[in-house]
């Protein structure tokens, strides 16, 4: 089922209704004078208030949506196609990322934010009401994604994150420890390999470009500094004992 579809005709307001042409804002500056509005740069959004608030309420909460861009330079194959669309549809790595996909009237890829809510107020008469989804309602969250739309609300606030090294059992801090370890070393000989054949090349008149030392040597640094916090995580465990 696609992950949006088009709204029936005549139907009320509800969850999941995506709208065009509604000014975004924001508080920006709030330590001065309590702040003033930004306008926020999309035109598009997503209702997510309950049904029986957007269909009788004169105000409904939104999503800001905005129009995505990069992340497909590693995209090759048809392959990579089916992980990355299935990785940005579960929000991996991006957990305030709703995919939503193309939109209509619209070019490219877009997602709802899931840390950008926005109060709207819109029409209450009936009449005013139809006129205004008429114009500004394009489409509509399917029923399977409105579901994962409510949990993955629900995920994007109550999950704390484990930004620490602590949860690791002292076992598997181990063998990060000793796999960094390894790549390491390999990195360390690959980069004595290299210097060994600037030497070579120098030695026959010729030159290696200094650009291919720089990046051995700059893995080695990168590998160092990744794995740092995990050794001093494994010493205060060791201090601590």
């Amino acid at each position: 089922m696609p992950i949006i579809e088009p709204a029936p005709a005549g139907a009320p307001l509800t969850q999941g209704d995506i709208l065009q042409g509604i000014n975004l804002f924001s508080t920006k500056d709030s330590d001065k004078d309590g702040g003033e509005s930004a306008l926020a740069n999309a035109k598009l959004c997503m209702c997510i208030s309950r049904p029986c608030v957007a269909i009788n309420k004169s105000h409904v909460t939104a999503l800001q949506i905005v129009k995505m861009t990069g992340g497909t330079s590693e995209v090759k194959s048809f392959e990579d196609v089916c992980k990355f669309l299935k990785k940005i549809r579960d929000g991996e790595g991006a957990p305030d990322v709703f995919y939503l996909g193309e939109m209509p009237g619209h070019s490219g890829r877009f997602a709802a934010r899931l840390d950008s809510f926005h109060d709207i107020e819109i029409p209450t008469k009936p009449e005013e009401r139809a006129t205004f989804l008429s114009k500004r309602r394009i489409a509509r969250l399917s029923d399977v994604f409105t579901r994962d739309l409510q949990v993955r609300i629900f995920s994007a606030f109550a999950s704390f994150g484990f930004d620490d090294l602590r949860w690791y059992s002292d076992e598997d801090l181990d063998w990060v420890i000793e796999k960094g370890k390894a790549e390491i070393a390999a990195a360390e000989n690959a980069l004595h390999e290299v210097k060994a054949q600037k030497q070579q090349k120098e030695f026959e008149g010729k030159q290696l470009p200094d650009h291919v030392v720089a990046n051995a040597e700059k893995k080695v640094t990168d590998l160092r500094s990744m794995l740092a916090p995990f050794e001093a995580e494994h010493q205060r465990r060791s201090d601590s004992t």
